[in-house]
């Protein structure tokens, strides 16, 4: 059942101009349907295949797992046609709609890929994955995909999401349950990943707040570190609980404070949250 918010949304973009979709159907792009329809630019159809294999059975596992059904179909768009549908920069995957379309970048040659490129280097993941960087860099960015995916079933499940952190916790909670369960291996390089990223990058911002905030604005590298901090929490949270947290979620009214922004209810609701944004320095030091 769509949410009122969802309604709106698809309202507006009605009145007020084109839907994320509706741009990228004008690109003349190539098209393929499968699994999933696949919308991709010259020489990105590889990546698209790939994206489906991940992808193609999320829509019949959320139905089962989570008893919320949803369809969405994928772009895999070069830099050209990225600047034609969205100001988000190239290679940060993002969601749109409804209707629904996740859209990624066609090559690591991006942001976010110089980022993860640049702080790997001096790891042996290639030696441990028996994958090249470059694969690597692919399959994290396809990850960051993935999180994006996340956020439509969190909206649609009935989950309350009073700020921005926690929808994304959300997102990145359902995407890892996923993956953990039907693609190990890309889940464990997503975590070992971000355990690397969580090493490398200095932020200048750490606090939720300033997260809230600022949002996108605190910059991709900094942006990049608030999520996998966020993947950390949800990578232990889910070993101990699996869907248990989402389930609670739903039952729980979700506050948020000037102080704790949720964290307290969280803490009432599984153990360590309050350890975890300490240690990251989300929240101020609790007397």
């Amino acid at each position: 059942m769509k949410t009122f918010f969802a309604i709106l949304l698809l309202i507006t973009q009605q009145l007020f101009g084109q839907t994320t979709l509706d741009k990228i159907q004008s690109l003349n792009l190539e098209i393929v349907e499968g699994n999933l329809l696949k919308y991709f630019s010259n020489g990105a159809d590889e990546r698209a295949d790939n994206l489906e294999k991940l992808l193609g059975n999320s829509i019949s596992y959320f139905e089962n797992s989570l008893e919320v059904k949803e369809s969405f179909s994928i772009a895999v768009l070069d830099s050209n046609d990225w600047v034609k549908v969205t100001n988000i920069p190239y290679g940060l995957p993002f969601v749109s709609g409804p209707p629904y379309i996740v859209c990624f970048p066609s090559s690591n040659k991006n942001v976010l890929g110089q980022i993860i490129k640049s702080v790997i280097k001096n790891y042996n993941l290639s030696e441990d994955y028996s994958k090249s960087d470059e694969e690597l860099i692919e399959i994290f960015i396809s990850m960051i995909g993935f999180h994006e995916l996340g956020h439509i079933y969190a909206k649609e499940y009935g989950i309350n999401f009073p700020n921005k952190w926690t929808y994304e916790f959300a997102a990145t909670y359902i995407a890892y349950l996923y993956l953990t369960d039907v693609f190990p291996v890309e889940a464990d390089i997503w975590l070992s990943i971000s355990e690397i990223l969580e090493k490398e990058i200095k932020p200048n911002y750490t606090s939720l707040k300033d997260f809230e905030n600022l949002y996108v604005r605190v910059g991709v590298e900094n942006y990049a570190w608030y999520q996998v901090v966020f993947l950390l929490r949800v990578a232990e949270v889910e070993k101990e609980i699996g869907t248990g947290l989402l389930k609670k979620l739903l039952n729980t009214n979700l506050t948020s404070s000037d102080k704790y922004l949720s964290l307290d209810m969280l803490e009432d609701i599984h153990p360590e949250f309050l350890s975890w944004a300490e240690k990251y320095k989300l929240i101020e030091e609790i007397k």
